[in-house]
């Protein structure tokens, strides 16, 4: 696939598939993988280097088996590795102009005004009264005067808790499958109406080698939230959780389920809609904190309410503004 602009070496997709004995199911998952890689390259300008055919031509030539690359039936050995290597280096290459387009990380005083130079040493300004700032981007953070003492402060986006937007919600690893460091869940997708809260999945029953299975899930918040199994996407009765089919790694034990079988991840919030400042022991040190991440990269506005219960002395803001696709992206093709 072509590029669809130049980009500097930390901007090139590759991907390959698994060269072994995949079942009809694993290489449909497959395919839908790579389309996925696809449509995120297009969407963002990336070059996408499909290394599949150079590397079946290169094992028909050397007339090596599937496995000669390998060190185990998934991860590439040395000899893998310089291959792949090889194959991906004459796609990088070096571009000395900077994205077009705005700073990516703007730094405001505590009026809202921008600060074009140096900001180490902005003064701490206290809120005493309502604060409405208009930002581009997805996250703001506050920089707060190292000592206090503080109030507290309710914190709104686009007129709303923070929490209302359900991209400012992320998710812990899944735990292991028992005896092994895979994530028993690889790909947990959150639907509407999220909440901070931790999740249990319950093996209800599991045929000898895992291709089939059923579970229950469970939130610490929600409370019983359905049964599903593998083979078919599963939507939790409130909406919350989304797992899509052949997402787990349970079929890696190759043995019984054992008595009372579970998973657990937590959903938290990248966000507060209540600001708590706190002093810190060292004046060094900046006093950091991270009012809403995650949000529609767009334009939006920040209000800082103060409760009234004490000063609020704030340096600076930090609005963060990452790129954009490439098709709305300026001087792209």
């Amino acid at each position: 696939m072509p590029a669809i602009r130049d980009r500097t070496t930390a901007e090139v997709l590759c991907f390959t598939h698994h060269l072994d004995n995949y079942d009809k199911t694993n290489e449909q998952h497959k395919t839908l993988e790579s389309l996925r890689i696809c449509e995120l390259s297009e969407k963002y300008g990336y070059e996408v280097v499909d290394i599949r055919p150079s590397w079946r031509k290169y094992l028909e030539l050397h007339h090596l088996p599937l496995t000669a690359l390998l060190g185990d039936h998934i991860h590439l050995n040395p000899a893998g590795k310089a291959l792949m290597a090889s194959m991906v280096i004459p796609h990088l290459r070096y571009d000395p102009q900077p994205p077009a387009g705005p700073d990516r990380v703007r730094y405001y005083n505590a009026a809202g005004k921008l600060l074009g130079g140096s900001f180490d040493d902005a003064a701490a300004a206290a809120l005493g009264n309502p604060f409405r700032f208009e930002f581009e981007g997805n996250r703001v953070d506050v920089v707060a005067a190292a000592a206090g003492p503080f109030g507290t402060a309710k914190i709104l986006i686009d007129g709303k808790k923070p929490s209302a937007f359900r991209q400012c919600y992320a998710m812990t690893r899944c735990s292991g499958v028992p005896g092994g460091g895979w994530p028993a869940v690889r790909c947990v997708t959150l639907g509407e109406g999220v909440v901070a809260e931790d999740w249990e999945m319950t093996i209800l029953h599991a045929n000898k080698d895992w291709s089939e299975f059923e579970f229950a899930v469970k939130g610490s918040v929600t409370g019983p939230d359905g049964k599903g199994n593998n083979r078919e996407k599963f939507v939790s009765n409130s909406g919350r959780l989304i797992i899509e089919p052949n997402t787990t790694s349970f079929d890696l034990l190759k043995k019984p389920a054992p008595p009372g079988c579970k998973a657990r991840w937590s959903v938290y919030g990248t966000f507060c809609d209540e600001w708590k400042p706190a002093g810190i022991a060292d004046s060094a040190k900046e006093n950091v904190y991270t009012l809403v991440q995650g949000l529609p990269n767009g334009k939006h506005v920040l209000e800082i309410v103060p409760n009234g219960d004490g000063d609020l002395p704030v340096r600076y803001l930090v609005a963060y503004q990452p790129l954009s696709p490439a098709k709305s992206a300026p001087g792209t093709q």
